[in-house]
């Protein structure tokens, strides 16, 4: 079946078929609110202030808009809830342009760049430590008042949670540590317990408005580079360099190709439940899908969380550009343990695997969750084909009645492919191929003997195939790309490797 619709001089090409990868463009996540949506959910928080009308607010290459309410309303036609296809397509060209990026190049700035981890509070070199040992001793004089309470204010501070347990290294320090160490020592082992690394903040390295300029070469911890042992300073990296993207301008001519898919999630009394998808892409890497728009409607009896969509990413974090260990200036109970925590890692074995004392075995995969989106009834979600993503589970909000959630799935192609498709095939159902085709030849005019007519019929077969080898086929096809995508996540996903092998540049893979 193929729909067309010319709107400001572009041909949407409507192809209903499910054909699910990424080649010349690349999308970052976009989510839009229909205007007449009243609760405001994490992703309406998280956006800020609405925008001009027309225009997608963007936040953490997430986007929102609103699109006019009759885009999403339903109709009765046969029995069946529909919504307007075409106008969802209309609707989704701006999100598109906002996030649209190319690879390498992403549309927002960088808000904080570093390669390392400050520390609080800061180490004490051993000049410092010689001088207080020679103040406390003189026991006398401002000075020494003054440094007798700033020591004991320091001893006096809470160990960090993430301190190891007490031990001959790390012992505490008592109130009568008098007796037992002299006030450099005191003080030594008390910073061991309660050093902690800071989080990089934004404006650290550079204001609000150079990064809204654009002008965010500059890192809260510089990165290094190791070369033959030896450590280089990073020269800075390029200011962001802004640029638009106009599918309407860029592509008015040969206009798009979007995968049209519409299904339904039905929940029962005794199914009451659908359990949540894998982690996922959308198709091949011959579909040439390179983001997809989902959008529910006519939901009914579930809760209100059901199908929110979860992405993660895969990270670019290059090792070898990082400072961590004795270089972040001082000496962390793990050498991995500051960066683990600031990329949101639950242990430092998630950058490297030291459980059998070799630093050299890869950590967890490189992916980094970047949290879930509500979809409630009317809200556009666009996101990208290189972006993971996972449907959560759906629940039914009273156990004793049937639910449902029904939803339509666009799937863009790259536009600078063209697939086969429904404009070049005929229609594949047997009842449409017919009307198109037998049905209309009028036979008797024709002096065509009906045997005749019947016999070619016979030879001719099931072309095309019936409804029941089609759901074969569709079966097997889900399958293939299961499989398939399962092997991408197995073998081709990068690992964290923050080891001795990564500090030489060598790069491991899962």
């Amino acid at each position: 079946m193929v729909a067309q619709k010319t709107t400001r001089k572009y041909t949407w090409l409507i192809q209903i078929c499910s054909r699910l990868c990424l080649e010349k463009l690349v999308f970052s996540a976009t989510a839009v609110s229909l205007a007449q949506s009243t609760r405001r959910t994490d992703l309406d928080k998280a956006a800020g202030p609405r925008s001009k009308a027309g225009r997608a607010r963007v936040l953490f290459g997430v986007a929102a808009t609103a699109i006019r309410q009759e885009a999403c309303e339903e109709y009765q036609e046969e029995g069946s809830s529909v919504i307007s296809i075409e106008r969802i397509i209309e609707a989704s060209i701006q999100p598109w342009n906002e996030i649209l990026v190319r690879p390498g190049k992403g549309r927002t700035p960088e808000r904080i760049r570093t390669y390392g981890v400050q520390w609080s509070p800061q180490e004490p070199t051993a000049v410092d430590l010689e001088e207080l040992d020679e103040i406390m001793q003189s026991g006398q004089g401002e000075l020494h008042q003054a440094t007798k309470a700033w020591l004991h204010e320091f001893l006096a501070q809470p160990d960090n949670p993430r301190a190891p347990p007490p031990s001959w290294q790390y012992p505490l320090i008592q109130a009568d540590w008098a007796a037992t160490y002299s006030p450099s020592a005191a003080l030594k082992l008390k910073y061991r317990r309660c050093k902690k690394w800071l989080h990089p903040e934004p404006g650290a390295a550079f204001t609000y408005d150079e990064w809204k300029a654009g002008r965010n070469n500059r890192a809260v911890v510089p990165g290094r580079m190791l070369h033959w042992r030896k450590l280089t300073d990073l020269p800075p990296k390029e200011d962001h360099a802004f640029y638009t993207v106009s599918l309407e301008s860029d592509f008015a001519q040969q206009g798009l190709q979007v995968v049209v898919e519409i299904g339904a999630v039905e929940l029962t009394p005794a199914q009451p439940t659908r359990e949540a998808t894998g982690w996922q892409l959308t198709g091949l890497l011959g579909d040439h899908i390179v983001a997809t728009t989902l959008v529910y409607f006519a939901t009914e009896n579930v809760t209100h969380d059901s199908g929110a969509v979860s992405f993660r990413v895969e990270a670019d974090l290059d090792p070898i550009e990082h400072v961590w260990g004795n270089g972040t200036g001082s000496s962390p109970h793990h050498a991995l343990a500051p960066l683990a925590d600031i990329y949101g890692l639950d242990s430092h074995l998630d950058l490297s695997n030291d459980a059998s004392d070799d630093e050299t075995l890869p950590g967890a995969p490189a992916l980094q969750e970047l949290g879930t989106v509500a979809t409630p009834d009317g809200r556009l979600l666009a996101f990208p084909n290189v972006m993971q993503h996972r449907v959560e589970a759906f629940r039914l909000l009273d156990a004793s009645k049937p639910g449902r959630r029904r939803f339509l799935k666009l799937h863009l192609v790259d536009p600078h492919y063209r697939l086969c498709s429904t404009r070049n095939t005929p229609p594949q159902q047997p009842g449409w191929w017919s009307e198109a085709g037998w049905e209309r030849v009028d036979w008797r005019a024709r002096r065509m003997p009906m045997e005749l007519v019947q016999s070619i019929q016979t030879m001719v077969g099931d072309v095309p195939p019936n409804a029941i080898e089609v759901e074969k086929r569709r079966e097997e096809l889900q399958e293939e790309r299961r499989r398939k995508q399962q092997q991408v996540f197995d073998e081709e996903v990068a690992a964290y490797m923050f080891g001795q092998h990564a500090a030489i540049g060598r790069k491991f893979l899962r």
